[in-house]
Protein backbone atom coordinates (compact mmCIF):
# COMPACT_ATOMS: atom_id res chain seq x y z
CA UNK A 1 0.00 0.00 0.00
CA UNK A 2 1.39 3.36 -0.94
CA UNK A 3 1.00 5.95 1.60
CA UNK A 4 2.86 8.53 -0.33
CA UNK A 5 0.65 11.77 -0.69
CA UNK A 6 1.08 12.37 -4.88
CA UNK A 7 1.18 15.88 -6.24
CA UNK A 8 -1.91 17.85 -7.32
CA UNK A 9 -2.04 17.72 -11.23
CA UNK A 10 -0.76 20.51 -12.66
CA UNK A 11 -2.86 23.75 -13.02
CA UNK A 12 -5.07 22.26 -9.93
CA UNK A 13 -2.30 23.59 -6.90
CA UNK A 14 -4.46 25.31 -4.46
CA UNK A 15 -7.61 23.77 -5.70
CA UNK A 16 -10.17 22.46 -3.29
CA UNK A 17 -10.03 18.58 -2.96
CA UNK A 18 -12.67 16.29 -2.63
CA UNK A 19 -11.03 13.80 -0.67
CA UNK A 20 -8.88 13.60 2.15
CA UNK A 21 -5.52 11.71 2.68
CA UNK A 22 -5.15 9.14 4.69
CA UNK A 23 -1.82 10.11 5.53
CA UNK A 24 -1.88 13.36 6.68
CA UNK A 25 -4.84 12.17 8.32
CA UNK A 26 -2.92 9.34 10.46
CA UNK A 27 -0.47 11.81 11.63
CA UNK A 28 -2.69 14.13 12.60
CA UNK A 29 -3.73 11.37 14.53
CA UNK A 30 -0.86 9.86 16.15
CA UNK A 31 0.14 13.48 16.64
CA UNK A 32 -3.18 14.08 18.82
CA UNK A 33 -2.81 10.69 20.86
CA UNK A 34 0.85 11.89 22.05
CA UNK A 35 -0.25 15.62 22.54
CA UNK A 36 -3.16 13.85 25.13
CA UNK A 37 -0.70 11.08 26.31
CA UNK A 38 1.67 14.06 27.22
CA UNK A 39 -0.75 16.10 29.07
CA UNK A 40 -2.38 12.97 31.28
CA UNK A 41 1.83 12.71 32.54
CA UNK A 42 2.02 16.51 33.05
CA UNK A 43 -1.34 16.53 35.04
CA UNK A 44 -1.13 13.47 36.40
CA UNK A 45 2.32 14.05 38.23
CA UNK A 46 0.68 15.72 41.25
CA UNK A 47 4.10 17.03 41.69
CA UNK A 48 5.09 13.63 43.02
CA UNK A 49 7.75 13.76 40.37
CA UNK A 50 9.09 16.09 37.55
CA UNK A 51 7.12 15.67 34.62
CA UNK A 52 9.82 17.09 32.47
CA UNK A 53 12.03 14.48 33.38
CA UNK A 54 10.05 11.47 32.48
CA UNK A 55 11.35 9.78 29.30
CA UNK A 56 8.23 9.36 27.45
CA UNK A 57 7.36 13.25 28.20
CA UNK A 58 10.49 14.32 26.72
CA UNK A 59 10.41 11.90 23.34
CA UNK A 60 6.74 13.79 22.68
CA UNK A 61 7.32 17.44 23.90
CA UNK A 62 10.62 17.09 21.47
CA UNK A 63 8.80 17.03 18.41
CA UNK A 64 4.80 16.15 18.47
CA UNK A 65 4.19 20.39 18.37
CA UNK A 66 6.31 21.30 15.36
CA UNK A 67 4.86 18.19 13.65
CA UNK A 68 1.31 19.59 14.26
CA UNK A 69 2.20 22.89 12.50
CA UNK A 70 4.42 21.62 9.91
CA UNK A 71 0.83 19.47 9.01
CA UNK A 72 -1.16 22.57 9.04
CA UNK A 73 1.67 24.58 7.23
CA UNK A 74 1.27 21.35 4.64
CA UNK A 75 -2.06 21.57 4.00
CA UNK A 76 -2.09 25.70 3.85
CA UNK A 77 -0.29 25.70 0.51
CA UNK A 78 -3.71 24.28 -0.59
CA UNK A 79 -6.26 26.09 1.30
CA UNK A 80 -4.23 29.46 -0.06
CA UNK A 81 -4.22 28.68 -3.53
CA UNK A 82 -5.17 31.50 -5.49
CA UNK A 83 -7.57 33.52 -3.32
CA UNK A 84 -7.15 36.64 -2.47
CA UNK A 85 -5.43 37.76 1.26
CA UNK A 86 -8.88 39.83 2.23
CA UNK A 87 -10.64 36.24 1.88
CA UNK A 88 -8.17 34.12 3.87
CA UNK A 89 -7.66 36.56 6.29
CA UNK A 90 -11.82 36.39 6.93
CA UNK A 91 -11.44 32.73 6.33
CA UNK A 92 -8.91 32.11 9.29
CA UNK A 93 -10.85 34.45 11.46
CA UNK A 94 -13.57 32.66 11.40
CA UNK A 95 -12.18 28.73 11.57
CA UNK A 96 -9.19 29.94 13.95
CA UNK A 97 -9.49 33.56 15.64
CA UNK A 98 -13.47 32.78 16.76
CA UNK A 99 -12.88 29.51 17.94
CA UNK A 100 -9.72 30.35 19.77
CA UNK A 101 -11.62 32.96 21.76
CA UNK A 102 -15.01 30.97 21.84
CA UNK A 103 -13.02 27.96 23.52
CA UNK A 104 -11.58 30.28 26.38
CA UNK A 105 -15.32 31.53 27.35
CA UNK A 106 -15.98 27.63 27.19
CA UNK A 107 -13.09 27.23 29.64
CA UNK A 108 -13.40 30.28 31.78
CA UNK A 109 -17.73 28.85 32.30
CA UNK A 110 -16.67 25.72 33.09
CA UNK A 111 -14.11 27.01 35.54
CA UNK A 112 -16.92 29.16 36.95
CA UNK A 113 -19.11 26.35 37.88
CA UNK A 114 -16.76 23.99 39.21
CA UNK A 115 -14.83 26.99 40.79
CA UNK A 116 -17.42 29.23 41.57
CA UNK A 117 -15.42 32.33 39.49
CA UNK A 118 -17.58 35.43 38.94
CA UNK A 119 -18.92 35.87 35.01
CA UNK A 120 -17.69 39.97 35.76
CA UNK A 121 -14.29 38.61 35.55
CA UNK A 122 -14.92 37.02 31.76
CA UNK A 123 -13.64 40.36 30.13
CA UNK A 124 -10.81 40.72 31.72
CA UNK A 125 -9.89 37.28 31.10
CA UNK A 126 -10.73 37.81 27.48
CA UNK A 127 -8.17 40.35 27.36
CA UNK A 128 -5.08 38.11 28.96
CA UNK A 129 -6.17 35.12 26.70
CA UNK A 130 -4.98 37.84 23.84
CA UNK A 131 -2.11 38.80 26.16
CA UNK A 132 -1.42 35.46 27.19
CA UNK A 133 -2.32 33.16 24.23
CA UNK A 134 -0.78 30.04 26.49
CA UNK A 135 -3.53 30.68 28.84
CA UNK A 136 -5.95 29.07 26.36
CA UNK A 137 -5.53 26.95 22.82
CA UNK A 138 -2.25 28.48 22.25
CA UNK A 139 -1.89 26.61 19.17
CA UNK A 140 -4.62 28.45 17.35
CA UNK A 141 -3.57 31.27 18.23
CA UNK A 142 0.04 30.98 17.07
CA UNK A 143 -1.38 29.08 13.75
CA UNK A 144 -3.50 32.26 13.06
CA UNK A 145 -0.51 34.48 13.57
CA UNK A 146 1.62 31.98 11.30
CA UNK A 147 -1.21 32.41 8.27
CA UNK A 148 -0.90 36.17 8.44
CA UNK A 149 3.11 36.27 8.33
CA UNK A 150 2.90 33.91 5.45
CA UNK A 151 0.75 36.09 3.64
CA UNK A 152 3.21 38.65 3.95
CA UNK A 153 6.00 36.46 2.65
CA UNK A 154 3.83 35.75 -0.50
CA UNK A 155 3.37 39.72 -1.14
CA UNK A 156 7.32 39.90 -1.56
CA UNK A 157 7.87 36.50 -2.72
CA UNK A 158 8.05 37.52 -6.17
CA UNK A 159 10.51 39.53 -5.60
CA UNK A 160 13.02 38.17 -3.22
CA UNK A 161 11.96 34.36 -3.61
CA UNK A 162 13.86 32.71 -0.73
CA UNK A 163 15.35 35.43 0.79
CA UNK A 164 11.23 36.30 1.38
CA UNK A 165 11.56 33.55 4.11
CA UNK A 166 14.56 34.16 5.49
CA UNK A 167 13.69 38.14 5.81
CA UNK A 168 10.35 38.09 7.32
CA UNK A 169 11.40 34.99 9.96
CA UNK A 170 14.98 37.26 10.72
CA UNK A 171 12.39 40.29 11.84
CA UNK A 172 10.50 38.39 14.12
CA UNK A 173 13.49 35.97 15.50
CA UNK A 174 14.87 39.67 16.40
CA UNK A 175 11.60 40.90 18.27
CA UNK A 176 13.28 41.20 21.87
CA UNK A 177 10.54 40.32 23.59
CA UNK A 178 8.92 36.86 23.98
CA UNK A 179 6.71 37.32 27.10
CA UNK A 180 3.28 38.28 25.22
CA UNK A 181 1.10 36.98 22.19
CA UNK A 182 3.88 34.11 22.51
CA UNK A 183 5.85 35.19 20.84
CA UNK A 184 8.29 32.70 21.10
CA UNK A 185 6.12 29.90 20.24
CA UNK A 186 5.67 32.11 16.83
CA UNK A 187 9.61 32.14 16.74
CA UNK A 188 9.95 28.72 17.58
CA UNK A 189 7.41 27.06 15.19
CA UNK A 190 7.79 29.47 12.07
CA UNK A 191 10.20 27.47 10.60
CA UNK A 192 8.12 24.06 10.46
CA UNK A 193 4.73 25.89 9.46
CA UNK A 194 7.48 27.45 6.31
CA UNK A 195 8.88 23.78 6.00
CA UNK A 196 5.12 22.47 5.43
CA UNK A 197 4.15 24.82 3.07
CA UNK A 198 7.31 24.58 0.93
CA UNK A 199 7.21 20.55 1.00
CA UNK A 200 4.08 21.03 -0.09
CA UNK A 201 5.10 22.82 -2.82
CA UNK A 202 8.09 21.60 -4.11
CA UNK A 203 7.07 18.02 -2.89
CA UNK A 204 8.02 16.69 -6.52
CA UNK A 205 11.52 17.53 -6.10
CA UNK A 206 11.63 15.62 -2.96
CA UNK A 207 10.59 12.41 -3.15
CA UNK A 208 13.96 10.77 -4.42
CA UNK A 209 15.45 11.75 -0.95
CA UNK A 210 12.13 10.24 1.05
CA UNK A 211 13.96 6.39 1.70
CA UNK A 212 16.89 8.21 3.23
CA UNK A 213 15.34 10.67 4.93
CA UNK A 214 13.56 8.10 6.93
CA UNK A 215 16.75 5.77 7.24
CA UNK A 216 18.09 8.39 8.87
CA UNK A 217 15.09 9.16 11.02
CA UNK A 218 15.35 5.68 12.73
CA UNK A 219 19.39 6.53 13.70
CA UNK A 220 19.46 10.33 14.29
CA UNK A 221 16.04 10.67 16.82
CA UNK A 222 17.00 7.94 19.10
CA UNK A 223 20.16 9.28 19.07
CA UNK A 224 19.63 13.00 19.83
CA UNK A 225 17.42 11.97 22.52
CA UNK A 226 20.28 10.74 24.87
CA UNK A 227 21.58 13.97 25.17
CA UNK A 228 17.89 15.73 25.76
CA UNK A 229 18.35 18.23 29.14
CA UNK A 230 15.16 20.07 30.43
CA UNK A 231 16.93 23.44 29.14
CA UNK A 232 15.93 22.11 25.57
CA UNK A 233 12.44 22.19 26.16
CA UNK A 234 10.73 25.42 24.66
CA UNK A 235 8.49 26.00 27.32
CA UNK A 236 11.66 26.13 29.63
CA UNK A 237 13.95 28.48 27.15
CA UNK A 238 11.66 30.19 25.46
CA UNK A 239 13.79 31.24 22.61
CA UNK A 240 16.00 33.20 24.35
CA UNK A 241 19.45 33.86 24.11
CA UNK A 242 22.20 31.43 25.62
CA UNK A 243 25.66 33.21 27.44
CA UNK A 244 26.85 33.53 24.09
CA UNK A 245 26.73 33.07 20.47
CA UNK A 246 28.21 29.69 19.82
CA UNK A 247 25.95 28.30 22.85
CA UNK A 248 23.35 30.22 21.01
CA UNK A 249 23.51 28.40 17.67
CA UNK A 250 24.31 25.44 19.32
CA UNK A 251 21.53 25.32 21.00
CA UNK A 252 19.03 26.02 18.26
CA UNK A 253 20.75 24.18 16.39
CA UNK A 254 20.46 20.91 18.44
CA UNK A 255 16.58 21.47 19.42
CA UNK A 256 15.24 22.03 16.19
CA UNK A 257 17.64 18.82 14.27
CA UNK A 258 16.00 17.01 17.18
CA UNK A 259 12.23 18.14 16.06
CA UNK A 260 13.01 17.27 12.58
CA UNK A 261 14.11 14.43 13.18
CA UNK A 262 11.49 13.26 15.36
CA UNK A 263 8.68 14.37 12.41
CA UNK A 264 10.49 12.37 9.95
CA UNK A 265 10.41 9.11 12.58
CA UNK A 266 7.05 10.24 12.70
CA UNK A 267 6.34 9.86 9.10
CA UNK A 268 8.39 6.81 8.77
CA UNK A 269 6.62 4.88 11.50
CA UNK A 270 3.23 5.50 9.95
CA UNK A 271 4.55 4.43 6.65
CA UNK A 272 5.63 1.26 8.38
CA UNK A 273 2.01 0.38 8.95
CA UNK A 274 0.82 -1.72 6.35
CA UNK A 275 -2.45 -2.43 8.30
CA UNK A 276 -5.06 -0.42 6.05
CA UNK A 277 -7.53 -0.96 9.47
CA UNK A 278 -4.96 0.97 12.09
CA UNK A 279 -4.20 3.96 9.16
CA UNK A 280 -7.68 4.58 8.90
CA UNK A 281 -8.17 3.86 12.94
CA UNK A 282 -5.30 7.11 13.48
CA UNK A 283 -7.04 9.20 10.53
CA UNK A 284 -10.12 8.90 12.05
CA UNK A 285 -8.63 10.06 15.44
CA UNK A 286 -6.83 12.97 13.19
CA UNK A 287 -10.52 13.98 11.52
CA UNK A 288 -11.12 15.29 15.09
CA UNK A 289 -7.15 16.42 16.22
CA UNK A 290 -8.87 20.09 17.23
CA UNK A 291 -11.90 19.05 18.88
CA UNK A 292 -9.97 16.77 20.90
CA UNK A 293 -7.06 19.48 21.50
CA UNK A 294 -9.73 21.77 23.15
CA UNK A 295 -11.96 19.64 24.96
CA UNK A 296 -9.29 17.28 26.03
CA UNK A 297 -7.44 20.31 27.31
CA UNK A 298 -9.95 21.73 29.30
CA UNK A 299 -10.94 18.37 31.16
CA UNK A 300 -7.40 17.75 31.81
CA UNK A 301 -6.82 20.52 33.77
CA UNK A 302 -8.73 19.29 36.86
CA UNK A 303 -6.85 15.88 36.59
CA UNK A 304 -4.84 17.25 39.33
CA UNK A 305 -7.69 17.34 41.83
CA UNK A 306 -8.15 13.62 41.42
CA UNK A 307 -6.00 10.84 42.90
CA UNK A 308 -3.33 9.44 40.88
CA UNK A 309 -0.77 6.10 40.73
CA UNK A 310 2.12 9.04 40.63
CA UNK A 311 3.76 7.32 43.84
CA UNK A 312 3.86 4.40 41.83
CA UNK A 313 5.75 4.66 38.26
CA UNK A 314 5.14 1.20 37.17
CA UNK A 315 0.84 2.09 37.79
CA UNK A 316 1.11 5.03 36.77
CA UNK A 317 3.14 4.67 33.31
CA UNK A 318 1.53 1.06 32.68
CA UNK A 319 -2.62 2.08 33.82
CA UNK A 320 -2.97 5.23 34.77
CA UNK A 321 -1.41 7.08 31.70
CA UNK A 322 -2.93 4.73 29.09
CA UNK A 323 -6.13 4.53 30.89
CA UNK A 324 -6.80 8.47 31.09
CA UNK A 325 -5.60 8.85 27.72
CA UNK A 326 -8.32 6.65 26.35
CA UNK A 327 -11.21 8.04 28.33
CA UNK A 328 -9.63 11.75 27.43
CA UNK A 329 -10.01 10.91 23.56
CA UNK A 330 -12.98 9.18 23.97
CA UNK A 331 -14.48 11.97 25.82
CA UNK A 332 -13.75 14.43 23.62
CA UNK A 333 -14.75 12.74 19.98
CA UNK A 334 -18.24 11.92 21.73
CA UNK A 335 -18.49 15.35 22.86
CA UNK A 336 -17.80 16.58 19.58
CA UNK A 337 -19.96 14.06 17.35
CA UNK A 338 -22.81 14.18 19.23
CA UNK A 339 -23.14 17.30 20.82
CA UNK A 340 -21.09 20.24 18.58
CA UNK A 341 -21.47 18.71 15.30
CA UNK A 342 -25.13 18.43 15.41
CA UNK A 343 -25.25 21.88 16.38
CA UNK A 344 -24.82 24.70 13.50
CA UNK A 345 -24.10 27.11 16.08
CA UNK A 346 -22.00 25.63 17.96
CA UNK A 347 -19.85 23.73 14.98
CA UNK A 348 -18.88 27.21 13.26
CA UNK A 349 -18.03 28.95 17.02
CA UNK A 350 -15.80 26.22 18.40
CA UNK A 351 -14.74 24.25 15.55
CA UNK A 352 -14.91 27.07 12.31
CA UNK A 353 -16.79 24.50 10.39
CA UNK A 354 -20.74 23.94 9.41
CA UNK A 355 -22.01 20.50 10.65
CA UNK A 356 -21.31 18.47 7.46
CA UNK A 357 -20.61 14.51 7.24
CA UNK A 358 -17.04 13.38 7.85
CA UNK A 359 -15.63 12.55 5.15
CA UNK A 360 -13.81 8.95 4.84
CA UNK A 361 -10.05 9.53 4.74
CA UNK A 362 -8.64 8.13 1.36
CA UNK A 363 -4.89 7.23 0.10
CA UNK A 364 -2.58 9.27 -2.64
CA UNK A 365 -4.63 12.61 -2.49
CA UNK A 366 -3.23 15.52 -3.30
CA UNK A 367 -4.23 17.58 -0.08
CA UNK A 368 -5.81 16.59 3.25
CA UNK A 369 -8.84 18.96 4.53
CA UNK A 370 -7.97 21.45 7.16
CA UNK A 371 -10.74 23.49 9.50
Amino acid sequence: MNNNVELPPRGLEGSKPKERSITIDALKGFAIILVVIGHAIQYGSHDVFDFFGHPLFQIIYSFHMPLFILLSGYVAYFSIGNKSNKSIVTSRINTLLIPFLCWGVVEFLVGAILMDNSLIKLPKYIVALIIFPDRGLWFIWVLLILYILLLLIRKFEHKLRVGSYLVIYGVILLIPVNKYFDLYMIKWLMPFFLAGYLISKYKSNMQRALPYIKIASLIVFPVLMLFWEQKDYIYVSKMTLSSGIASTIADYAYRYTVAAAGIALAFTLISFIKARNINKWLAYVGMYSLDIYAIHLIAAHYLGDFPTLASNSYLFNAVYVPAVSIILLALSILLSKFVIKRNMTLSRLLLGSKVRLRQEPKENLSHAGTR
